[in-house]
């Protein structure tokens, strides 16, 4: 059996206030600049905006075929 992906959001003290929900369970955490303090590190962009940048560069051609 698979056990479902599940995405937490919060504060540190949020978040580890539900660590006694994973006893047991092997997790592992990323953690990400909050979108508020994104001006933190500026080469970062949402992917979402590279790839319409990359989708830009395909000719009209190319996606007439698929």
């Amino acid at each position: 059996m698979t056990t479902p992906l599940l995405e937490l959001e919060g504060t540190w003290a949020e978040i580890t206030a539900q660590i006694p929900d994973f006893a047991g369970q092997k997790l592992r955490v990323l953690v990400y600049p909050a979108e508020e303090n994104r001006t933190a590190a500026p080469g970062i962009r949402p992917i979402a905006e590279v790839l319409a940048d990359i989708a830009a560069t395909i000719p009209a051609s190319e996606l007439a075929k698929s």
